[in-house]
Parts: structure tokens; C-alpha cells; sequence
């Protein structure tokens, strides 16, 4: 029986009990190319850890501080940066911290997953869970329907196919 992919199999209950953070391989994968420093990696992967949802995080630049180890001004140098990068948009709110809009961010991700070709199934939306459950037997199939673009040909290659051509192997 395959192993369910699971954060709990991967690390421990314990430490899936105290929360995680969900952050995009790209955003790891082109760091560089993004011109983001490693203080700012923090920072963003903070921010990140305080959403939950598809609405904008507002952390205070305190609490942010708290959790990295860092100054209050440092973290806020490190916000004006990324703001600075176009990277994020910080969104004043009245009397309290600042909204953190990632849009700017992922429009960039999504030209490096186009860069890469990767089509992304039909059946996702937005707003969907990454994880979520099929709610229906016809849905159970488009889950493997996950294709890259076969070299200048433009065939779609089916995932299978893909991973068992892994260049590490």
C-alpha cells in the first residue's frame, strides 16, 4: 500500500500539532533570481506562517520580529525591501499593522512555472485546497493529469513518464 503524503509521515504529529507553513517551491527554487536575501526569505517565510487562507496576512512588524529573531526596524527594513522589489504590497489598515498582499510575488512564481511549462490541471481553482478530497468518482482520475510539455513538440507527457526520467536518478 503506498504511504498517504501526509506532513505528519514526513515529520512527526508533534511538530504538525504546533502548525506549519505552506511555501511555493519556486519561491525556494528562484530566491536568487528574485534578487531576495536570506534575511528576507525569513521575513517572507514568517509573514507566510500567518496565512491560513487566500486573504492578506497582517502581522504586526513586532510579532514578525518575535518570530525571527530579528529587530522590529530590521524587519521593517526588510519589508521596505521586498515592498521596494515589487515583491509584496504592504496595505496600511486603520490604527494597526499593515496587511501583506503577496500578489506582486506570485504573479513573478507563476512566470518561473510557465518558464518551466508545467500545465496545472483544468479542475483546480484558486481558491481550492491543494489537498482537498475528490468529491466525485470522475474527479478521482484528473488528480494524475498533472503533464509537462514534451520538448519542442508540444505533446503533453504524462506525469508517470515525467518522474521516471528525473535527471538525479
Amino acid at each position: 500500500m503506498k504511504t498517504p503524503y501526509l506532513f505528519s509521515n514526513k515529520w512527526s504529529t508533534e511538530i504538525e500539532d504546533a502548525g506549519f507553513t505552506m511555501v511555493p517551491n519556486l519561491l525556494i527554487k528562484h530566491q536568487s533570481d528574485l534578487d531576495i536575501t536570506d534575511p528576507e526569505i525569513v521575513v517572507l517565510v514568517a509573514i507566510l506562517s500567518f496565512k491560513w487562507t487566500d486573504a492578506m496576512p497582517y502581522p504586526s512588524a513586532g510579532k514578525l520580529g518575535e518570530y525571527t529573531g530579528k529587530s522590529t526596524n530590521s524587519v521593517r527594513d526588510k519589508l521596505r525591501s521586498l515592498e521596494a522589489k515589487g515583491l509584496i504590497t504592504r496595505v496600511p489598515r486603520a490604527g494597526t499593522s499593515n496587511e501583506y498582499d503577496f500578489t506582486p510575488l506570485e504573479k513573478r512564481l507563476v512566470t518561473y512555472a510557465h518558464r518551466a511549462e508545467i500545465s496545472v490541471p483544468t479542475y483546480r481553482k484558486k481558491s481550492s485546497h491543494p489537498y482537498r478530497e475528490f468529491s466525485t468518482k470522475e474527479e478521482e482520475p484528473k488528480k494524475t493529469e498533472i503533464r509537462k510539455r514534451n520538448g519542442s513538440s508540444g505533446k503533453l507527457t504524462p506525469l508517470g513518464e515525467v518522474l521516471s526520467n528525473k535527471p538525479w536518478s
